[in-house]
């Protein structure tokens, strides 16, 4: 996530363009295939060597915690990946997950089909 990336990095991202010149900076230097930072309630931003993505978070209407929504996103990151999803297809996964985790009484306690019930509200946009 941004934040812990901050502490990695020792700095402080003042913008979105800092942000994405960082991750930039991090595909090159490690050679990673795609780098993705979660940004909170901003959703989170992607890059794959050619260009940026943000995943956009979904509103939703009575959250119990937003505690394991990072694990969460991942999770849908993961389970896209299994499934050969492309980037967004992929994003849009972990962005369902997050918000299937909103919804839940308990941090990832939620189920496969509460997150393809929120995947088709998903939304990825190129920045």
């Amino acid at each position: 996530n941004k934040e812990e990336l901050e502490s990695a990095l020792k700095c402080c991202f003042a913008s979105e363009k800092t942000l994405m010149r960082a991750i930039k900076n991090l595909k090159k230097k490690y050679g990673i295939g795609t780098v993705i930072v979660t940004t909170g309630k901003r959703g989170a931003i992607a890059y794959d060597g050619r260009k940026f993505y943000r995943a956009v978070p979904l509103k939703t209407k009575k959250a119990f915690s937003t505690v394991g929504c990072g694990d969460a996103f991942t999770a849908g990151i993961a389970y896209g990946i299994e499934k050969n999803g492309d980037i967004e297809t992929c994003l849009r996964l972990g962005t369902a997950a997050a918000a299937a985790n909103l919804k839940a009484s308990g941090a990832c306690f939620f189920k496969k089909e509460d997150v393809f019930g929120h995947l088709s509200a998903a939304r990825v946009r190129r920045i």
